[in-house]
């Protein structure tokens, strides 16, 4: 038979989340003293799509990042996962745009919006042409081409 424990569930649960506060409060005391005594800092950046966003090109999709692998779907740019996002944060430390608090919605926004510009500007503009579609010249374009 199964015995009822003395401590209510709700009072447990309080109990875990002031343990885990209390350990996370630790950590990051720890972090900082690290840092410092080493000569560097600390400083927090939005984690929002760091480690699916491609370093190369900046396409942001779920796709990239398949475990540790990372592997983008438009450039094929190919990598350990922990680093590209190690490379993105560091990127996003001086970032206008994006700070700690934005919201994830919101960055995934300027993120496909910079990756819009930035083909744009590579490609020169393609009346038509999404993000989703850069893969390569269309059937159309490879034909006129040819006739040409």
């Amino acid at each position: 038979m199964w015995s009822r424990s003395p401590i209510p569930s709700r009072v447990q649960e309080r109990l875990s989340r002031l343990v885990s506060l209390w350990t996370r409060g630790i950590l990051k005391e720890r972090v900082e003293f690290k840092a410092s005594a080493g000569g560097s800092r600390r400083e927090q950046v939005n984690p929002s799509y760091s480690s699916q966003m491609c370093p190369s090109c900046g396409y942001v999709h779920r796709d990239n990042r398949k475990g540790d692998v990372f592997q983008c779907v438009k450039c094929k740019h190919a990598d350990h996962a922990d680093r590209v996002a190690a490379i993105n944060l560091k990127a996003r430390k001086d970032d206008s745009e994006i700070f700690l608090f934005t919201p994830k919605e919101r960055v995934k926004t300027i993120l496909l919006a910079r990756f819009t510009a930035r083909l744009e500007t590579d490609l020169g503009t393609v009346s038509g042409r999404t993000p989703d579609t850069v893969s390569g010249p269309s059937e159309s374009e490879t034909a006129q081409a040819i006739l040409c």
